[in-house]
């Protein structure tokens, strides 16, 4: 764990995200071995917004056991479907993001 604060992922310098990476992946193995996990979950927070939808204001991961039979559910709103326009606007959006951090892309 960092002594250092970062209030999200985008403020973690590299050397600290992948170091981060490399102990979820310890971490993960040995929940799934201690829970009998028939899964792990990952999640990470932090509110870029500041508006409160992160309790605690620093970056954070969870790594979660799951089970086939556990009932949880992530609600990625899709009764909420905003059209094929509206999609290909943010696909266009988010190409043109990515290219501007770095990333190749293609259309």
């Amino acid at each position: 764990i960092p002594k250092e604060h970062y209030r999200n992922l985008i403020d973690l310098p590299d050397e600290v995200r992948a170091h981060i990476a490399l102990v979820l992946k310890r971490m993960s193995s040995a929940v799934r071995e201690v829970m009998k996990a028939d899964a792990i979950s990952h999640v990470t927070g932090d509110d870029l917004t500041g508006m409160g939808l992160n309790l605690v204001d620093h970056f954070k991961s969870h790594v979660i056991p799951r089970r086939n039979d556990d009932r949880v559910e992530i609600n990625w709103n899709r009764d909420d479907d905003p059209g094929v326009e509206a999609r290909a606007r943010v696909a266009a959006a988010g190409r043109d993001a990515f290219s501007k951090h770095g990333w190749r892309t293609s259309a």
